[in-house]
């Protein structure tokens, strides 16, 4: 059952708003950054209404806006404009709500979405339902559960960027049992391979193919592998919209080719050539 869509208050008391916690996905990196976005406030006021939920007593719960929140106490400011919601708003509701704004921010490893999804996926049971829910691809649904399962060390890597995210999610799914459980000394031997020193970056980045086509080979034959230079670029999946698709499957049976994918493959050397790259 949705929740009901809240009304526009311009000048809801601070005093009166209490932090929910349980029902915020960001926890970290809090007043990272804070005090630009207390100058912003400063300067243009609030772009953005937080989103409160009714309490007894007349207070309010906090949904969605705990930075702007914290901001708005550091200007010692009596109010700010908030979204109101017409009634209480339960822990899943609160969590899709918060996920929502945080979703699009740019930190790949982002502890709050992934701790968010890996509640919504123990309440639902599956990745797919979890994307829905969200409105998220699946592929990033199931990036952010992988991360979940991976080493703060592999994590804080990835943000230093010394390993290549789809490097760091293979290794997490590399490393998984038959039971679904991390072997971590699986984990440990492919990162130390990843930043011992003895991959280039393009070495690196190849090992995400190298562990997919070739799970649980030892890590000596990873290695092995990943230094022999392809002679090929593989591109592994282009989206078309509908009616290029559709152009494309037209092309494919008037050249004779056997599938789409050798016309489309064609038609790129075609115009990287006529394009002069």
């Amino acid at each position: 059952m949705g929740v009901e869509k809240g009304k526009f208050d311009p000048e809801v008391p601070l005093e009166k708003i209490d932090l929910a916690p349980e029902k915020n996905v960001r926890k970290t990196q809090l007043t990272e950054n804070l005090a630009t976005l207390t100058e912003s406030i400063k300067l243009e006021g609030f772009l953005q209404p937080i989103i409160v939920a009714p309490k007894e007593g007349g207070r309010y719960e906090l949904i969605v806006g705990q930075r702007r929140y914290l901001a708005a106490k550091e200007l010692n400011l009596p109010t700010m404009p908030a979204i109101v919601m017409k009634g209480p708003v339960d822990r899943i509701t609160a969590l899709k709500m918060s996920i929502a704004e945080n979703i699009h921010r740019k930190d790949p490893v982002n502890d709050d979405i992934i701790e968010a999804c890996k509640i919504l996926h123990d309440t639902f049971g599956n990745a797919e339902s979890v994307s829905e829910k969200l409105g998220i691809d699946k592929k990033d649904t199931d990036e952010y559960l992988t991360f979940f399962d991976a080493p703060e060390g592999l994590k804080t890597l990835v943000r230093a960027k010394k390993v290549p995210k789809d490097t760091a999610i293979s290794i997490v799914r590399d490393s998984y049992d038959a039971h679904g459980k991390v072997d971590e000394g699986r984990i440990e031997e492919l990162t130390q391979l990843a930043i011992g020193g003895t991959l280039t970056k393009s070495e690196q980045k190849r090992m995400s193919d190298v562990l997919e086509e070739n799970p649980k080979a030892s890590t000596k034959e990873v290695e092995k592998k990943v230094k022999i230079v392809p002679t090929e670029y593989i591109l592994r999946r282009v989206v078309l919209p509908l009616k290029q698709g559709e152009r494309l499957e037209e092309a494919t049976k008037k050249r004779g080719d056997a599938k789409p994918i050798d016309t489309a493959r064609s038609a790129i050397i075609d115009w990287l050539d006529l394009k002069g790259y």
